[in-house]
């Protein structure tokens, strides 16, 4: 067995190699860019392109259905807070108004599964009746 791995130049130790060193690749550092200067940038911000709008509904209203974000000094956060409240306090009951109506249903359910049993052997009497009944009716001469 041991001479089915051992025969083949695959296996055969190569005493005379020594490995070659490996000798690891400069390090490339990146170039750096430019930050624009704020007049730079101003003469920047008049040219850039609208490619996102039409240019036909540049300058326009926004339409129906796009909210236009006020400046921040215009924004009055106690009133949108307030709003935010109302909407909790709905969603609130809401949340509390379903959370009843599913421990009713839950209720309910338990109510028609203790009756099971009684309804069963109601059931179970009212067919044993019947039979009996089919029963005398051939005994019957």
């Amino acid at each position: 067995m041991a001479d089915i791995f051992t025969d083949g130049p695959v296996f055969e130790e190569d005493q005379g190699t020594v490995p070659e060193p490996v000798i690891p690749a400069p390090a490339v550092q990146p170039a750096a860019t430019p930050v624009p200067v704020p007049d730079q940038q101003d003469t920047v911000a008049d040219q850039t392109d609208t490619a996102g709008s039409s240019p036909d509904t540049a300058g326009q209203e926004p339409a129906q259905g796009v909210e236009e974000v006020p400046d921040a000094g215009t924004v009055d956060y106690t009133a949108l807070l307030e709003q935010l409240i109302q909407q909790n306090e709905k969603q609130q009951e809401l949340m509390e108004t379903l959370v009843k109506e599913n421990k009713k249903l839950e209720q309910d359910m338990k109510n028609i599964q203790n009756a099971m049993p009684s309804m069963m052997c109601m059931l179970g009497v009212i067919i044993g009746v019947l039979l009996l009944h089919i029963l005398a009716s051939y005994i019957r001469p």
